[in-house]
């Protein structure tokens, strides 16, 4: 069995209080800090400030240039963001302008911290240290991935601000960066605790960072939490009123307590957990509130886990929200867990009160207040909390206390609590470890040495001057001894400092010195002098440096035994103590070997050694190949044979030659002993001569002395003697000679003798031949490199005047003391100080007591001390404002109820009113004139080439939206609407450019100007218009339009004495004409009496209004109130009585007017027919003419086709009103076969004539429902598939819309050809569908039409290959991705193209690999031209029939009744396969649907005799539509007109308001907000005629006033769109959350200017609109206004608050209390779920309470509503007090100085305007609006009432801008990275 990995295990280690033993080795403890704070580079400053009490969030200048209402002047911001040393973090330019300004600031902390807790980053390298940085959101990360330099996805990435980090140090632990929102820093301390506790990492740095680089994140963080004012967050004060957003970026070094330098407190546990929501109350809650059981259970659960009693916490940092509800949960919280068992009262305390709020590293922040206060001693006092809330029981009785002074602190355990907005829940437990500083424990002999490094000189001095501005503090220099003993990468400049303390106790540098380091790694070589190095009392000083007496102690005690007192030799003053040669050589060894131990102890170590003469033992026990006590009694040796020998008197001398030139200038008793350099030699000889010599040297100019040498001529022949016995000596001290090392370079052996055994050995023989030898010190010096230091070790630096003459100047000479000096320590430490300057680092702490570690609490902290390098200002991301510019596409919004559109109304074409063609062109003109940025219509223009193609209906309920778009290089313009193009062509702006057109002359036809008026006339134009030339105008054919073109009636004699058979219609009829003729008045004055039933008189009120054009005036009264009615105005003319018929019989006639007979069973042939344009509703069975010329088939099934509905819907236009519907049908011809085919005229119809190529017959196992799916799929198919492209057995083949009727014949086909087929649909269950009517369809070549997941489909499926033939339905995007699918010679063929007209990019890469792309129109298979392949399609069917592959599709059939139905599924393409339409149905005979129209006979003639040409041709057209083939005309004047033979026909739209009143509550509940957020938004901006400012929360006006809108008891804003769309200002919604309930409307108002005033700025002015409820509250926002001391207009829309009061009573019906809630929440559930809820009525009555009734509900609606509970109940609570609001509003009258403007909708109560007096001081304006007040909102004539009272300035600001559209032209760079001085 696998083992089961184990969870690490985390040994919590309890932090002991003061006095206790220090924490257990393990335990982790945090060792360094640093950060920057709002206003302070460094922690000294923040605690300065912090301990000064100041306020750090201030008034700062911004980093943005942007101007927003909700944006607050106050923050805390830290200092030099934009500053950086890159080069010391090895960032190159590119990558440190594009790296995020906290990743910078974070490695700098990171340095600094690491600086601050005593050690050197060089320790961390390699090492298992972890980097964990707290950070939310990150606001450069926009600008990095849109910036213009590459490398900002890498700089920007979150994950930098770690990683970074690792890479510089070269750290192997984890590298994390950990987002939790207010609770990242700690979750990094969490995360960091636990893995250095289970031993995943050894050390961590752990910080948090949050700057404010974009508004938008301040703007926002504002909306979710309450923000105050004046920048004091007022944190657990009775008076807190929100935050202050801030900036801090904070870096800590976690240790364990074994590796630690300093410590400042102990981290005995960390947790982070999200807060989980037990009670209900708290479920709907955000930000920083918490249920206070929840909170106090996961303290509880923390002390639990940590093993410590919460009572012995100290003191707790709390978060502190600085909102009372998030403040008084925490309290409540800390009170339940904090405050038992307590001894001393618990202080509590916040940073935010001192530094604002500063998200992710608040909890970082609130450490580092604590981490001060246990250097201190000291907690900082909490600002801003003079009262403390006094709700909370522990604060009233003590147990609480939470400082407003600085508060002595203990140093015992401390708690950090945080909070997230994001819910999640965050504490650290932390302890103190007190360690009082005492100066004087740690007492030095000599002078402190601190060596130092940094960016530059004056960082270094900075360093230096540090100490000197303060006592000596030991243990402060061993953290610099520690930090500074290993190379620190990227420092430039070195130095070092010697301090004392003077008689004063002042700090003062004996020496000082900064200066450029190159960073050269130079070789360092020890020398070691010789014999002449010795002088009186050079060992007395050094013997104070305790590595030196140790030293010398050791030879102490090898030497006592031979009577040598070493330190008398060293330290005693006799001037003789020399003349013995044994106290020389002893003396030199014996300092030589203290120097050696001093450099060997700080780490100092050479790289070569070299010696001179008896410097060679030095080399010796440099090496190591001699101890102490060897090297001691190998000098004492040489002293003692050189006593015990007689040798001649001998003498030494200095010569200023070198050895070559001085060897031939030598007498013959002479030798030349030292080679010491080029100008220097030591000759050894007889006395007498050497005198002799000398003497003559100096005679000569020549640098000659004797040197005491005790009268032995060493290193010459006169010395062999001493040889046997140096030998003996040294044979019994060096008992086992070792090998001497590399570094070694021997100055007794020559070099090319270096190979052999004895001069490989430190041996007797080897340091006897040393004696008795010549030294080759020049030769051997030339060994040292140009860029050595030479470090000279000996008593005095005897030999430095040889080598800076020897070696080159650039080796660095270093002597370590000098003969004579008055402080030779002094002397000494100097020159390791200056072996640092050169470059080796030095453990200079052991020359001094060892310091303890970890120091002292009161050290003082180190990180401010850095120095930064800051060469250049680093480019920030920040915020720019976004650039706007304005295009030439200009949206107009045109009503008639607008001042500058109101002369529309009287545009009337045929009874329709449209927009003129002419407004077109002058909208055109206007967007010009704006693109060219000039006042409208100012600028001369020139027109071309237009073309005018549809007028718009203008109507008084819809507003007519048109686009004008122009293309500014060409001037080529487009005006359109949302169904189609109204005018197109070409515009030019004479000030640029005059272009001449010449017109080509063609043969055309002359019309006089009275010609043209009655062409207009004839199209319903009534132009008249004088001083107009027209010339060369092209007449072309329009769309055929429906239109009443004439009223036909029949005049027939009627005798006054009417037939029995006579109906009452037509008899009322021809009474009225009778009437007419004997009244004298125009007007015939109509009483009508009616009685329960529809008044006769309706039926001809239509008819009334035609010839012979009889007006009327119609009273219509109940019989039952003929009494009580009051005197009628004019005397009664007609008396009708219904009910009650009495006709008198006449003697007489006469000729009048009848209807023609209508719905009477035809006997024409039955066809369908739109009778307006666009309107499936008006689609109607009509008589048709026959046709003749085919087979005649009777119909039984027809099919509608999307050509048929695009069509009906005028997205195709028709050419005449007898254009028929559908192409295939099926039925029984006259002969009784049953066939199936095409009708080119239209197929739905009772009976066809065909064509016997368009005809098959039925199969007999087919019924004629089967067959009438067939034909056109199948010929549309075959003919892409065989002519459009020639399919082939193996292909690939992609069709779309497999399940339609197109998609299915061609699958069919598809797979009998043994072809791959590939399809797509829009849904699952047709994707099922396909399945079972293909089962040999691969399910996963079906793919999903909706989006462009089938490319990928068929591309991987196909191994990249695509497909052969691509049948394509799609538009837009999806159409390119179906032309990736083609192959490589593959087609594309697109059937909708032709008919769509879709605007879509193809581009030439689609036209590669050979690929073609075909449009198919299938109606191009009828046209004549194409017979040939018609009659190939016929046998293609035919064959696919035998063959079995032709099969009938599915199909969904309709009635002769539903044929709308049937068009609109066609037109939104929800069917499957056919749709067919059942002509012959039994129950109800298509014929008896018919509407009956005069039909023309084919063979006989039309006479029509008239005197009005335009009349006659009106009847004209009507009868040759009828069928009339033969026309005759007799006009008395003929004219151009009437030669004129092209017919213009005018496209008219139709709009019928399909709007309704609703009644109930469903006047004031009709729809519920769909996103549930934009509920709990509490100010919605709406689209107004300006223009948006941008995305994001800053799109907000800071210039125009605002028009803020209440809505109504429903609260949703949608209701506002068409309102607000044509208003002259901006506008918003206040939309009353729904989280929220009140228990008056002045408590609402005044929540809701509190929004205004906190988004908007303070204007002099307002604008209020209240709607329905919103206008009781509107009324009382203006009273809270003014008190302001503002004014401005309300608007009432609905009326009076009595008028909305009134109402809703009216539409609840007195309804009780409980029936109101059940009907309240009976019809939002409908509302919610889209369906009403059935037996929910029955259960509401059941339920007892209304919280019950709620709960009901919420379960009700759970699944089967889009909303979550929480949102359910919320609302139905929401909407339910809102409705009581309103019924229990008592309005409070107020002589407001604001204009108050009711808009009163029609209301089912009376009207009192005097009501509504006592609420302003000026005259109250009333405007009547003809709509329901559910519908009042959609009347456009409130925006214009509402513009009518804007400001006149600001209507005229509106006029005279811009009006096109405007763009963002850098909108993905509103963060970008720029310069800036921060």
């Amino acid at each position: 069995m696998a083992p089961v990995p184990q969870e690490p295990t985390i040994e919590l280690v309890a932090a002991p209080g003061p006095g206790d033993a220090p924490p257990a080795p393990e335990s982790v403890v945090i060792t360094g800090m640093s950060g920057l704070l709002p206003g302070c580079l460094n922690v000294q400053e923040f605690a300065e400030k912090l301990y000064n009490k100041e306020n750090l969030v201030k008034k700062y200048e911004p980093r943005w240039h942007f101007d927003h209402p909700e944006l607050h002047e106050y923050y805390g911001r830290i200092p030099g963001l934009d500053r950086f040393d890159a080069q010391f973090f090895m960032v190159h330019y590119r990558m440190g302008n594009t790296l995020d300004a906290m990743a910078r600031k974070v490695l700098e902390n990171t340095y600094q911290a690491i600086f601050d807790a005593g050690i050197s980053p060089a320790e961390l390298s390699s090492q298992r240290v972890g980097v964990y940085i707290g950070v939310g959101a990150t606001e450069s990360e926009k600008g990095c991935a849109y910036g213009e330099i590459g490398l900002g996805i890498l700089g920007c990435n979150r994950a930098m601000l770690a990683n970074r980090v690792s890479y510089w140090l070269n750290g192997e632990g984890p590298s994390m960066v950990v987002d939790a929102s207010c609770c990242s820093s700690l979750s990094v301390f969490e995360k960091a605790y636990n893995d250095i506790a289970t031993g995943v990492c050894d050390a961590a740095v752990v910080g948090a960072s949050k700057v404010l680089l974009h508004p938008h994140t301040l703007i926002h963080y504002q909306r979710i939490v309450p923000y105050n004012k004046d920048g004091k967050m007022k944190c657990y004060g009775d008076n807190a009123d929100g935050q202050s957003s801030s900036e801090a970026i904070n870096v800590f070094i976690l240790q364990k307590y074994k590796d630690s330098k300093r410590v400042y407190a102990s981290l005995c546990y960390a947790k982070t957990q999200y807060g989980v929501v037990e009670n209900k109350e708290y479920m709907n809650k955000y930000g920083f509130e918490r249920d206070p059981k929840c909170l106090a259970k996961f303290l509880r659960d923390f002390y639990t886990e940590a093993g410590i009693p919460p009572s012995l916490v100290e003191y707790v940092e709390g978060f502190g929200a600085a909102v009372p509800e998030a403040d008084k949960s925490e309290l409540q919280a800390i009170e339940e867990v904090f405050c038992k068992d307590r001894s001393n009262p618990l202080l509590l305390g916040s940073v935010m009160s001192n530094i604002g709020y500063t998200e992710a590293a608040s909890g970082s922040s609130a450490i580092l207040k604590i981490l001060l206060a246990y250097q201190r001693g000291e907690l900082a006092a909490n600002l801003h909390c003079e009262s403390p809330r006094q709700d909370i029981e522990a604060i009233k009785d003590g147990r609480i206390r939470i400082p407003a002074e600085h508060q002595r602190f203990r140093r015992t355990y401390a708690a950090v609590n945080g909070l997230s907005v994001t819910g999640v829940n965050g504490h650290v437990l932390l302890a103190g470890h007190y360690r009082p500083k005492d100066l004087s424990r740690y007492q030095s002999e000599i002078p402190y040495l601190v060596t130092m490094s940094g960016r530059i000189e004056s960082a270094v001095q900075k360093l230096i001057d540090n100490f000197k501005s303060h006592k000596i503090d030991a243990e402060e220099i061993a953290l610099f001894h520690n930090i500074h003993k290993y190379r620190i990468n990227g420092h430039l400049a070195r130095g070092f400092g010697i301090f004392s303390t003077n008689a004063e106790n002042e700090t003062i540098a004996l020496r000082e010195k900064a200066d450029y380091y190159d960073d050269a790694q130079r070789p360092l070589w020890f020398v070691y002098s010789g014999m002449g190095s010795q002088w009186v009392g050079m060992g007395a000083q050094l013997m104070r440096i305790p590595v030196f007496a140790a030293a010398i102690e050791r030879c102490r005690k090898v030497l006592e035994p031979k009577g040598v007192d070493i330190i008398r030799i060293l330290a005693s003053p006799e001037e003789d103590i020399y003349d013995n040669i044994l106290h020389s050589f002893v003396g030199i060894a014996a300092v030589q070997i203290g120097l050696t131990d001093v450099l060997t102890s700080i780490g100092i170590v050479p790289a070569k050694i070299i010696g001179h003469s008896v410097g060679e033992l030095g080399c010796a026990y440099a090496d190591g190949c001699l101890t102490a006590e060897e090297m001691i009694l190998a000098a004492y040796s040489r002293g003692r044979v050189s006593l015990e020998t007689s040798f001649i008197v001998g003498s030494m001398a200095a010569v200023g030659l070198g050895y070559e030139k001085i060897l031939t200038m030598l007498p013959p008793e002479i030798e030349v002993a030292c080679h010491n350099g080029p100008e220097s030699s030591t000759i050894s000889g007889p006395a007498i001569v050497m005198r002799e010599f000398v003497a003559q040297l100096t005679a000569k100019g020549i640098f000659a002395k004797e040197v005491p040498c005790s009268n032995i001529a060493y290193h010459s022949r006169y010395i062999a003697k001493a040889g046997p016995g140096l030998l003996h000596y040294l044979s019994e001290t060096i008992k086992t000679p070792k090998l001497r090392s590399e570094r070694w370079v021997s100055t007794s052996v020559p070099q090319n003798r270096w190979h052999e055994d004895a001069a490989k050995y430190s041996s007797a023989e080897y340091h006897t031949n040393n004696l008795l030898s010549p030294v080759l010190f020049e030769e051997t010096a030339r060994l040292i490199p140009s860029n050595a230091v030479v470090v000279e070790i000996a008593p005095h630096g005897l030999l430095q005047a040889i080598l800076k003459r020897s070696l080159p100047v650039s080796c660095k000479h270093v002597p370590l003391t000098q003969r004579g000096h008055s402080d030779n320590i002094l002397f000494l430490l100097e020159a390791i100080g200056n072996l640092y300057m050169n470059g080796y680092n030095a453990n200079i702490a052991a020359l001094y007591p060892q310091v303890e570690f970890p120091v002292s609490t009161e050290t003082p902290s180190l990180s401010h001390l850095i120095e930064w390098v800051y060469a250049d200002h680093w480019k920030l991301c920040l915020f720019v404002p976004v650039d706007r510019a304005y295009s030439s596409v200009y949206k107009p919004i045109i009503t008639t109820h607008d001042d500058e559109y109101t002369y529309l109304a009287g545009h009337v074409i045929e009874g329709t009113r449209t927009f003129p063609f002419a407004a077109a062109l002058v909208l055109v003109w206007d967007t010009l004139s704006m693109s060219l940025s000039k006042p409208r219509r100012t600028v001369p223009v020139k027109l071309s080439n237009i073309h005018l193609h549809v007028q718009p209906c203008v109507t008084d309920v819809e507003a007519l939206q048109l686009t004008v778009a122009l293309q500014k290089g060409t001037g080529r313009f487009e005006v359109f609407y949302e169904y189609g193009l109204i005018a197109e062509g070409y515009i030019v702006s004479l000030a640029h450019t005059v272009i001449d057109l010449e017109l080509t002359e063609k043969d055309y036809l002359t019309l006089t100007s009275h010609d043209v008026y009655k062409l207009l006339h004839e199209k319903g134009y009534d132009y008249k218009c004088d001083g107009i030339i027209m010339e060369k105008i092209t007449y072309m054919d329009k769309p055929y339009i429906m239109r009443q073109a004439a009223d036909l009636k029949a005049l027939q004699f009627f005798p006054f004495f009417l037939r029995d058979d006579a109906d009452i219609i037509t008899t009322l009829y021809i009474f009225m004409q009778i009437i007419k003729e004997n009244l004298h008045d125009k007007t015939i004055n109509i009483l009508d009496i009616v009685w329960n039933k529809p008044s006769i008189i309706d039926s001809i009120q239509d008819l009334l209004i035609g010839p012979p054009e009889i007006k009327h005036e119609l009273t219509r009264v109940q019989r039952t109130e003929m009494l009580s009615a009051k005197k009628f105005s004019q005397k009664p003319d007609v008396l009708i009585v219904n009910d009650l018929i009495s006709v008198k019989q006449g003697q007489w006639g006469g000729e009048y007017y009848i209807p023609l007979p209508a719905n009477v069973t035809s006997k024409h042939p039955v066809a369908l027919r739109s009778t307006k344009t666009g309107k499936l509703d008006s689609l109607n069975w009509v008589d048709v003419p026959e046709v003749s010329g085919g087979v005649s088939v009777k119909v039984y099934y027809a099919a509608v086709n999307t050509y048929d509905a695009k069509r009906a819907r005028a997205e195709i236009p028709l050419s005449n009103e007898n254009d028929g519907y559908g192409l295939d049908f099926s039925g029984i011809t006259n002969r009784g076969e049953r066939v199936f085919g095409i009708a080119r005229d239209g197929s739905i119809c009772n009976q066809v004539t065909a064509q016997l190529e368009l005809l098959w017959p039925v199969p007999d196992h087919w019924d004629l429902e089967d067959a009438a799916t067939v034909p056109l799929p199948y010929l549309q198919a075959f003919y892409c598939l065989t002519m459009k492209t020639e399919i082939r057995e193996g292909m690939r083949v992609l069709i779309h819309g497999g399940a339609g009727a197109l998609g299915q014949a061609a699958i069919s086909i598809a797979l009998a050809k043994r072809c791959e087929v590939f399809t797509t649909v829009s849904d699952i269950s047709k994707k099922k569908f396909l399945k079972q009517l293909f089962p040999e369809l691969k399910a996963s070549n079906i793919g999903n039409s909706r989006d462009g997941s089938f490319s990928d489909m068929i591309l991987n499926a196909t191994g990249g290959r695509g497909c052969h033939i691509v049948i394509n339905n799609l538009k837009g995007q999806l159409k390119n991705a179906s032309l990736s699918c083609c192959s490589s010679f593959g087609t594309t063929l697109d059937t909708v193209q032709i008919h769509t007209r879709d605007n879509f990019t193809y581009g030439m890469f689609n036209m590669t690999k050979a690929r073609s792309y075909v449009p198919v129109d299938v109606m191009e298979i009828f046209e004549s031209r194409n017979m040939g392949q018609l009659k190939k399609l016929h046998l293609l069917v035919a064959k696919g029939i035998s063959e079995g592959y032709v099969r009938p599709l599915s199909r969904e059939t309709y009635s002769p009744q539903e044929v709308s139905r049937a068009f609109r599924l066609v037109a939104a393409s929800s069917h499957r396969g056919r749709v067919l339409i059942r002509i012959a149905d039994k129950d109800v005979p298509v014929t008896s649907l018919a509407q009956s129209r005069l039909i023309c006979s084919h063979d006989h003639q039309q006479l029509l005799i008239s005197d009005e040409d335009v009349l006659s041709l009106h009847v004209a057209d009507r009868l040759i539509s009828r069928g009339a083939k033969k026309l005759r005309l007799y006009l008395p004047r003929p004219s151009g007109y009437i030669n004129l033979k092209k017919t213009l026909i005018s496209l008219q739209e139709h709009f019928t308001d399909t709007s309704k009143e609703e009644l109930g509550l469903g006047a004031y509940f009709n729809a519920i907000e769909a996103d549930e957020l934009v509920t709990s938004a509490e100010f919605v901006l709406m689209t107004t005629l300006l223009p948006s400012l941008g995305p994001g929360p800053g799109d907000i006006d800071t210039i125009n006033p605002y028009l803020c809108i209440v809505p109504g008891v429903e609260g949703y804003h949608d209701r506002f769109n068409v309102l607000c769309e044509r208003l002259k200002m901006p506008a918003a919604v206040l939309n009353p959350s729904i989280d929220d309930t009140y228990t008056n409307v002045p408590e609402l108002a005044q929540k809701l200017v509190n929004v205004i005033v906190h988004r908007l700025k303070n204007k002099e002015t307002f604008y209020l609109l209240g709607y329905e409820m919103g206008v009781l509250v509107a009324l009382e926002m203006a009273v809270i206004l003014e008190s302001y001391g503002l004014s401005g207009t309300v608007y009432c829309l609905g009326g009076t608050p009595e008028d909305i009061q009134t109402a809703l009573e009216i539409n609840l019906k007195g309804m009780s209390d409980h029936k109101l809630q059940d009907t309240v929440l009976a019809h939002l559930s409908s509302l919610m779920t889209g369906h009403h809820v059935p037996k929910l009525a029955d259960q509401l009555q059941e339920a007892k309470t209304w919280q019950s009734k709620v709960e009901l509900c919420v379960k009700t609606c759970r699944g089967q509503a889009p909303y979550t509970s929480q949102f359910i109940r919320t609302y139905l609570k929401a909407a339910y007090n809102r409705i009581e609001l309103t019924r229990n509003h008592r309005a409070r009258p107020h002589m407001l100085r604001s204009k108050i403007v009711i808009l009163r909708a029609d209301l089912r109560c009376p009207f009192n305007q005097q009501s509504m007096a006592r609420f302003s001081k000026q005259p109250i304006s009333v405007h009547e609006i003809q709509s329901s007040l559910s519908l009042a909102p959609k009347n456009l004539q409130c925006s214009t009432i509402i513009n009518k009272y804007l400001d006149p300035a600001a209507l005229e600001a509106f006029e005279n801008r811009n009006h096109c559209d405007s763009y963002t032209i850098n909108d993905h760079l509103n963060m970008k990275f720029i310069s800036q001085v921060v």
